[in-house]
């Protein structure tokens, strides 16, 4: 939560079968790649992200309801 990545290769990564990647209230900026998963990973957003001006969107993040 409440974080910012930028200029990066890659600047969210799930990389295994067993990865769990949860973002929320963040900023994905300047990476080569916005988002990478592996098959069977879980890479879920919260919806309150801002995800911008990163060469390739890469992997789509799904949204999840806040709780």
């Amino acid at each position: 939560l409440h974080s910012t990545v930028s200029e990066n290769h890659v600047g969210l990564s799930a990389p295994t079968a067993k990865s769990i990647l949860r973002i929320g209230d963040s900023i994905v900026t300047g990476n080569a790649t916005a988002a990478t998963m592996a098959t069977g990973a879980t890479l879920t957003s919260y919806g309150n992200n801002q995800i911008d001006d990163n060469t390739s969107a890469g992997a789509a993040i799904p949204i999840t309801p806040l709780r």
